[in-house]
């Protein structure tokens, strides 16, 4: 994994990152590095309840949303998107209405 994208990740240095290099490829990274800290964070914080899991995955949106909106480009939902197609039970937890949410995008 590339240095820059070391963790605890921040909205304003992913939002760095990709203005550097506003590829799919680094966005694909940037995507991945927010997937891998979601398992750490889970794992440091030893959640065990669906609450504290829902809370973290939220927390996560959240510093997705706000690296979108330093890039207009990016997608918001794109945090939602990559955990539908890589954790699909995951997905469906926290955005039951994904589907919806994204059929609506412009």
């Amino acid at each position: 994994m590339d240095t820059e994208l070391s963790r605890p990740l921040k909205a304003k240095t992913m939002a760095e990152i990709f203005q550097a290099n506003p590829t799919p490829e680094t966005l694909v990274k940037i995507a991945c590095a927010m997937d891998a800290e979601t398992s750490e964070i889970g794992k440091a914080r030893g959640i065990k309840t669906d609450a504290s899991f829902l809370a973290l995955i939220k927390e996560q949106d959240n510093k997705w949303q706000a690296f979108a909106r330093r890039c207009p480009e990016v997608n918001p939902l794109a945090f939602r998107l990559v955990m539908q197609k890589l954790h699909p039970a995951t997905a469906a937890f926290a955005w039951p209405n994904l589907k919806t949410e994204t059929q609506n995008q412009p």
